[in-house]
Order: structure tokens, then sequence, then C-alpha cells
């Protein structure tokens, strides 16, 4: 039994793949191969030209873009050689534009495949053109049978009637919509084109091909534009929306071809193939990136989502989407809908003007929410758990709906996408990818504009408090300013300063201070109207402005004194009971100022002045107070002066061992000899050197005396040790550290290894990404590291351990009350056996009698420092302080 010809093709036939993409060569081979296909392949135009002329292939599959010569010149080129003349070419192709594949079929090309490709339409095409080369081969030999052999004209009709009934069956198995047109009426169509348009063949054939354009197509329009083509070119080709029998829409990839190019009145070949799922592909895809080219500009978000919103409707017929954004934890908002009835939203919003609370209760939409999943209701009319809420939206014929949470990538849920349909609809018709997909770019616009709005607040207001800073300050004043012009009214600045603030930070740690400063806030909130201003600067620094004062003298007395009752009521913060004051000035527009930045400088001369006089009061600014800011400016000016007047110096305190009992260094403590106020402890005077930037030089000056000293003392003989020097945080945060810490051990000679730093954790907390970077390049050059004033700071231990720290230090106030204070003794021992946990020394500062060294070193801390030792002494009497040890017999201290 003979086989069928295409089953024939595919075990004989040989393909010539040209393709300079590896990957797409890969693919073909391996399905082709599967498709019982001899495969010969080729990566450019000249090996394909000369595996073409050695290999004779039954086909080719060209690629059109290639190095060196393209597609079309290597097709002329086969189309060129009589050997290779007659092998039918396939181009291969991303390109859709119609001049490509007219080029195409004029240099001889047989048929094109789009790519991306499906192997199942390039086998049928193989296989299509290798049959029609088949049967052209067997025309070709039946007529020269014809012609010598006329005793066989009988077969060789009858090789003809079987070869049509062949060629039919091709036809009527083709992938593709093909019709034979007569006056654009269509005549006759293969199957395929039939069931296209949901026709039966018989019924398909007369109908004017104008009665099967959508609506939105001109039929007379095409018809005209095709017949210019026709006559010029021969061909026309385009695509098309067409309109099946049953009122569906597809697009349509359409090719018209004049059977006689000389006389298109003879009529035309009608092909069509479905394209509406790469439609659709491409406007998604087109619809996606305009969304995030609108979210990258800026666009409001209910721009987003309204086109979002399209967006799904275009890909997904009969739907209705809407999105419900959350406000806070309780309520949902109708946010877009523009698909929805205008009578369902305005009666929505009515039944619930404040939003749709997140209840179980309501409807659907807080179901999701609650349950972070999609809630299906297959008929609103009959949902009795929600009667009111499905009611409502089936009197404006609303039949079913899909809730779907709008998640973050993580957090609590953003919103609801909903989906109303106005016809009965399940489930498992919505394209649960355009779903996925909507709903991941709502989470991405939603969270963006979440962002935008949370980076403009931060902008404008203080991280900590949620109070205005002074960004927004200035704007805030110079408004007030403009207004009181205007209606001939005052405005009062009142300069806000907690008294003895920095103890608190100090002894309890800067989570208390923060808490401290958090109710402070909220209590000066409460003591003004809302149409006032409380703004935080910075620190325990704040700034109240009272607006529309007719008389500000008269009227801002009581604010100032409630001001004053509520700060100094007590505070409770885990549990202990803090009582602060506050010291206040004020100065008023206009008399006392008429810019803002005289206002604020007049203020802030007032409340020195309330501080001067005892604090825990307020004072109006006046003209005399300046003399006294001149004085602290002349202070300033002398800080300023100190280094180079020789007028700052170094005392040194000891460290110890608590198991060996030796001495292994020294932490150095600074002082300034005022030419006039005499010895100055820092505390004096570190503030002010950190407000105006001196503390770099002072800093740097420090760390190169300390190096040169322990230098200095090694050189004579004394014992090698090692110095410590506190950095501030405007050094650590300097990005040349390194730097600096690399040219102050030059300068002095000193190893690396003889040099701790001390670092506090507030400091190393700010940033610790960078701290860690900055810390690593110190520990590089040798340099130790230390955590000072453990304990009262912000204390992260999964960064702590990142540290390359060698040792913590307890600070004071913990050791001050050891051992009677129970509390003290817990946090105590809970140091240090963190920092052995984390391989670190422990050093306990403050220690100041024999009862806390004998419980530390019970609780096994590593070293101590305090006035039980050694007082903080100059340089010549710690000098003395070293020699002791050396005449003691403590020849080999340190390490």
């Amino acid at each position: 039994m003979n086989m069928a010809l295409s089953q024939l093709s595919e075990l004989q036939s040989t393909v010539l793949i040209v393709d300079d993409t590896p990957a797409n060569l890969g693919v073909l081979v391996e399905q082709l191969e599967e498709h019982h296909f001899q495969v010969v392949v080729a990566q450019d135009g000249e090996e394909g030209l000369q595996r073409a002329r050695y290999v004779q292939p039954d086909i080719i599959l060209l690629d059109v873009m290639m190095p060196g010569i393209d597609g079309f010149e290597v097709c002329r080129q086969l189309k060129a050689e009589e050997r290779t003349r007659e092998i039918p070419v396939i181009f291969m192709t991303a390109l859709t534009d119609t001049r490509n594949k007219v080029t195409g079929f004029d240099v001889g090309g047989a048929d094109y495949v789009t790519k991306p490709f499906q192997i199942e339409e390039v086998v049928s095409r193989i296989n299509t053109h290798l049959d029609l080369c088949s049967i052209q081969r067997q025309l070709a030999e039946q007529n020269s049978q014809l012609q010598e052999e006329i005793q066989v004209r009988k077969q060789t009709e009858a090789d003809l009637h079987r070869t049509l009934r062949e060629q039919k069956r091709l036809l009527e198995h083709a992938g593709v919509g093909i019709a034979f047109l007569q006056g654009r009426q269509i005549i006759r169509c293969n199957q395929k084109m039939a069931s296209l348009f949901g026709y039966d063949m018989d019924a398909l054939g007369n109908i004017p091909l104008e009665h099967l354009y959508a609506m939105e197509h001109t039929g007379e329009y095409l018809d005209n534009a095709a017949g210019q083509v026709l006559a010029r070119d021969g061909e026309y080709t385009s695509d098309i929306r067409y309109q099946r029998r049953d009122g569906s829409r597809f697009w349509g990839g359409t090719i018209l071809k004049a059977i006689d190019e000389e006389d298109i009145s003879q009529g035309e070949i009608l092909v069509v193939h479905d394209i509406e799922q790469r439609k659709r592909s491409e406007a998604l895809r087109t619809g996606q990136g305009q969304l995030f080219e609108m979210m990258a500009t800026g666009a409001p978000l209910g721009d987003v989502l309204n086109r979002l919103i399209h967006l799904v409707e275009s890909q997904q017929d009969d739907t209705v989407p809407a999105f419900f954004l959350t406000e806070g934890e309780e309520t949902l908002k109708l946010t877009a809908a523009p698909g929805l009835p205008q009578a369902f939203c305005c009666e929505y919003k009515d039944r619930f003007p404040e939003g749709e609370p997140i209840s179980t209760a309501i409807g659907p939409n807080g179901v999701a929410v609650s349950r972070r999943q999609p809630v299906w209701v297959a008929d609103m009319a009959q949902t009795p758990e929600w009667e009111e809420y499905c009611s409502l939206a089936a009197r404006h014929g609303l039949r079913s709906c899909w809730s779907i949470p709008v998640l973050p990538s993580q957090g609590e849920v953003l919103g609801i996408l909903a989906f109303f349909f106005r016809e009965p609809y399940q489930r498992d018709q919505l394209d649960k990818h355009l779903v996925d997909m909507a709903a991941r770019i709502a989470a991405i616009a939603i969270e963006r504009h979440q962002a935008e709005e949370q980076i403009q607040f931060m902008a404008h207001h203080d991280a900590l408090t949620g109070l205005p800073n002074r960004v927004l300050l200035e704007d805030r004043l110079n408004q007030g300013i403009l207004l009181a012009q205007r209606y001939s009214q005052h405005v009062s600045v009142v300069f806000f300063d907690l008294d003895h603030f920095k103890i608190i930070n100090d002894s309890l740690g800067h989570k208390y201070g923060d808490e401290l400063l958090q109710v402070i806030a909220q209590r000066l909130k409460q003591c003004v109207r809302c149409s006032d201003t409380v703004v935080r600067l910075g620190g325990d620094e704040f700034v109240i402005l009272l607006y529309d004062q007719p008389s500000p003298q008269h009227n801002a007395v009581p604010v100032l004194k409630k001001i004053l009752d509520a700060i100094a009521q007590p505070i409770q913060i885990d549990g202990r009971e803090l009582q602060v004051t506050c010291s206040m000035g004020l100065a008023n527009y206009p008399g006392d100022g008429e810019d803002t930045h005289t206002l604020l400088r007049n203020a802030d001369i007032a409340m020195y002045r309330a501080k001067e006089l005892g604090r825990h009061n307020f004072q109006y600014y006046s003209q005399d107070m300046d003399s006294n800011a001149q004085d602290r400016l002349m202070f300033q000016e002398g800080l300023r002066h100190a280094l180079e007047k020789n007028e700052l110096l170094l005392h040194y305190q000891a460290q110890y061992d608590l198991r060996s009992e030796r001495l292994i260094g020294m932490e150095v403590l600074l002082r300034w000899q005022h030419p006039e106020l005499g010895m100055l402890m820092p505390d004096r005077f570190i503030q002010l050197a950190e407000t105006t930037g001196l503390i770099v030089p002072i800093g740097d000056w420090v760390l190169q005396t300390a190096c040169k000293q322990n230098r200095a003392w090694q050189e004579s003989g004394l014992p090698r040790i090692c110095v410590s020097v506190n950095l501030s945080a405007r050094q650590f945060h300097e990005e040349d550290l390194p730097e600096r810490v690399t040219r102050a051990l030059e300068v002095s000679g000193l190893e690396a290894r003889y040099l701790d730093l001390e670092l506090t954790e507030s400091m190393v907390m700010q940033n610790p990404q960078q701290a860690v970077e900055t810390m690593n390049k110190l520990v590089d050059m040798g340099v130790k590291l230390s955590i000072d004033d453990f304990g009262t700071g912000y204390s992260n231990l999964s960064a702590l351990k990142k540290f390359p720290v060698t040792r913590l230090k307890i600070d004071k106030s913990f050791v001050t009350d050891l051992p009677g204070d129970r509390e003290d003794c817990s946090i105590a021992q809970a140091m240090i056996s963190l920092g052995h946990s984390l391989k670190l020394k422990v050093i306990a500062e403050g220690v100041e009698d024999r009862e806390q060294m004998d419980f530390l070193r019970a609780q096994q801390c590593d070293e101590i420092q305090g006035y039980y030792f050694s007082r903080p002494i100059p340089k010549g009497e710690f000098e003395q302080f070293l020699s002791t040890f050396i005449d003691a017999g403590y020849k080999k201290v340190g390490t």
C-alpha cells in the first residue's frame, strides 16, 4: 500500500535552515528531526549558499536579517542558479512590514513564517510546500509524457485528476482560511475559512467580503485601498478586524492576491489567519509600557488605575473592573471605576460617605481584605448575608462579582480589584494571568504613590515626632507674615527648649530621650490651636508659631503658661517616671523683626535668656538681650582660637585588666584651659564644637597629640600600652576619617595596634552599612575599635555582631549603683554575657570603690576604669603614674 504523499515527504525530505541565531537553530533542528526531517544548518548567507549548492535540499528555511548578505540577497542568488532555482524558500522573520513580505515574494520566496513561530505551523507550511513541489514535479513529468508518449494520455489525465484532488485536500486542511473572490464576493472557500467565521462552507459562499468586516471598519474604504494596491503590486496585505457570525470579533492577518496581475478583474485569492492572540499580546505589552511610563512620570494614582482598568477591559470581554483602596486599617474607598454605572457609584458613596468599613458582614470586599484571598459572588441578587451591598449592585444591573485583594510586597492589603459582571459569569472565564498582572501593577502603582507621599511628608516633617521640620518652618512663617501684613495682625514666634535634656540621653539612653520627645511634641500640639504650627528643629528644640495675634503679649501669655504646666507634668516611659521643664523665648512680628531669620534669631536669644534666669520660664525678646548673645559669640570665637593658642590639653585615665591586675591602656580626655574661666570640662564646650563644626579640627588635634604622646612614652621606656581616643559623630562620618587616622599614626610613628578608637552606639547605628565600611578600613590598618557608653544607645544586636569591634565599654550610669541596685546588677550581668557571647572584651567605666570592682570581677568582666584606681590626670602626673608600675616590677604590661 502506498504511503500518503505528506508522510513520504516527512520521512525523506531534507531541510536547510539558514539562521544566525543559535537558539533558533537549536529549537528548529530538534523539532524538525522529531518530525522525521533530515536537517542541515548554516549560520550566515554565504554558508547557506554553499550548503544549498552542495546538499541540494528539498526546502530552505531562510532568516531575513543576518550579518553579511541578508536573506533576500541569498534568495536572489539561489533563484539565479539552475540547480537551486526550484528549491522552495520559506522566509523566517520578525518583520511585519508588508513591504518586506512583498520583497520576499519578489525575490522568489515561497512563503513566510513570522517569529515567534509555532512549530506546528512551520511543519505544516514545510509539508505544504514540499507537497506542492512534489506535485509540480509530477505535473512536469506528466506534461513531458504527454508530449513524448501520446499513448499514455489517459494515464496522464488520471494522474492529473489525482493531483488536483490532492491539491484540494491540501487547501481544505491548510492552517489558514483560503477563499476565491470574484467582485469582492466569496465564490469558494476552504473549511478553515468557514470555521474562522462560524459558517458552513456552503453558507459562506456568495457572501460579500464587506459583510465580514467588524463595525469599526468601512468596507468601501478597505475595498478601495485593496484595489489600489492590487492594481499596483498584485497583492494586498493587512491586519483587519473581522466579525464572526455570532457577533464576536477577531483580528485576521489578511493576504489578498490577484489571480491575474495583468487583469485583476479575474478575481483574487484571499488568505486569512487568526492573529487575535498576537494582537492582544501586543496591546497588553503596549498598555503595560504606558502604565509604567505614567508611574515614572508621576501621573496621579487615579489616572494610572483608570488606564489599568481600560487595559483589562480591552483584554477581557464583558467585565467591569473597579478599584477600592484601603484607608488606614478600617475603611475602603471607591477610587477608580470608569465602567461602573454612575448611579451605582453615587449611591455607594452616599451609603459609605467615610468609606466602606472593612468588615466581613458588609460585602465581599471586606472579606477579601480580612482573609487576603479572592471572594466570588455568583449571584448578587441572591446573597442574603450581604443583602444591602448586593441589592445595591443588583439594582444597577450588576449580576456577579469577584473581589481580589491587591497585596503589597510586604505589609497590609492595599486595596481590592473588583470585577463586576452584567451577565451570568463563571470564574474560569476570567484570564487568571491577566487578573494577576492587573493586581501586580496596581500594587506597584499604589506602593509607589504611597512612597512618594511618604517622601514628601518626610522632606517636610520630622521623622521622630511627625511635626513640621525646619524646611516647612520658613514657608509657614512667611505665609503667616504675609497674612499679618494684609490684616494688620501679629505673629508670635516661640523658641522652645527642654531643660537638661542631655542628662536624660546620657543617663537613660536615646530610647528614653526619643520617647520623651514624642510625648512633648503631642503635648505642645494639644496646647495650641489647630491653626497654629509646632515645628521640631532638631534635638530638643521646637518652634511654635502663633498666628492671628491682635495683641501678642496679651494673648500669648496664657498659651505659654499652659505649655509650661503641660510639659512639667510627669511622663511615664517603660515604668520610669520622668519630669522635665522647658524654657521659651518669644519674638513678635513686626515689633521684634520683619523677616523669618530675624524673628527666629531673636526668639532664640530670648530663650537663652530664660535659661539664664533659672529655666522653666519664658521671656520676651528685648534689645538688651543682644549683649548676652554677643557674649556667647565671644565664647564660640574663643573656642575657635583655642587650638592655635595652645589652650586645649589632654588628661589621661588608666585602664586595668581585672584578671592580671595589670595596666593595659589609657583613655585620653579633653580639657580647655580658658584664659578667663579657668579649666573647663568637655560638657561646657563639646556641644558647641559639634554644632559649629570645630569638633573636626579639635578631634584631629586630640588624635595626633594622643598618638605622639603614647609613642614618646614608649620610646622613653614606659609601658607599651594602648591609648583610647573618643571619636565624635561628626568625625566618624567624615569620608576621609581613615586617611586622618593614617596621618596621625604616620606623623607620630605609633604602631596602629596601640591605638583604640571609641565609638558610641548611636553614632554607628545612624547608618550601619556605612559604619561597617568605615570600621573595616580602620581595622584593616590594625587599629582597635571599641563601643563606648554601651547600653545607652540604640542597641541592635543583629548589626552589633557585624561590627569589627574588640571591646564593649559599659557606661558608668550602669556601674554607679553596683552592687546595691538589683536592676543595674542584672543589666551589667547581661552586658558582660552579651559581650563574651560576641567574643568581645568588656570594660566597665566609672568604677569608684572596691565593692564595684569585686562585683565586676565576679561577673568575669575583663577590664575596668575609674576613680578607684586613677582619676583623669595631666600628662606629667600620668607619666609619673606609669613609672610607678616599672618601679613595682610591672615591666611587661600591655600587649
